[in-house]
């Protein structure tokens, strides 16, 4: 669908259907609330592989510093061959969170909301990179532990939560920067 007018579905003009209401007399903004524990967000900028995982831990930290994020400790939520994206980060201090304090995922097991904020708290839909099936697999396509542009990679979706925020949306070559998700440790 491209429009909220338009139906997968085909019904008659006499069919019954829903009609989206929507009130038009106010236009406050609403305040996003305070993220109640660790931050997770999108990376504003795409990150280009260069000599492994660290250089994209070290991209995550910039990130977080750019957008003047001071306190924590902020890695690249990315799969490898020997370690899953999930097993880089203590699951036992708490749940991760938007800048826009929507719980992002509890024990980093699965998403419960779309990774899909910068850490400027802008919304981004971008492909991502991960490596992985999954937030508890081992990588298959890891662009060699994120240390080569040789190879190729499947990338994820920022605004998805099940497999497809993670791999299957568009395969690139590794020398294409993507963005990243980056979570506090």
């Amino acid at each position: 669908m491209r429009y909220w007018t338009e139906n997968d579905t085909t019904a008659t003009c006499d069919a019954s259907t829903h009609v989206y209401c929507f009130e038009t007399g106010h236009d406050s903004p609403i305040a996003d609330a305070a993220p109640r524990g660790r931050l997770a967000f999108l990376s504003d900028d795409v990150f280009a592989i260069t000599t492994g995982i660290d250089a994209a831990d070290v991209f995550c930290a910039g990130e977080a510093t750019a957008a003047g994020i001071t306190t924590g400790t902020f890695k690249a939520l990315l799969a490898t061959t020997g370690q899953p994206a999930n097993a880089r980060f203590d699951r036992t201090k708490g749940s991760w969170f938007r800048r826009d304090g929507t719980l992002v995922s509890r024990d980093l097991t699965a998403l419960t909301a779309p990774i899909d904020r910068t850490a400027k708290g802008q919304y981004l839909a971008a492909e991502v990179f991960f490596g992985a099936a999954s937030l508890t697999e081992l990588a298959t396509a890891s662009c060699v532990d994120w240390s080569s542009t040789a190879a190729t990679t499947s990338t994820g979706e920022s605004g998805r939560t099940h497999a497809s925020a993670f791999s299957g949306q568009a395969t690139h070559t590794c020398g294409t920067p993507q963005h990243v998700y980056c979570l506090e440790q």
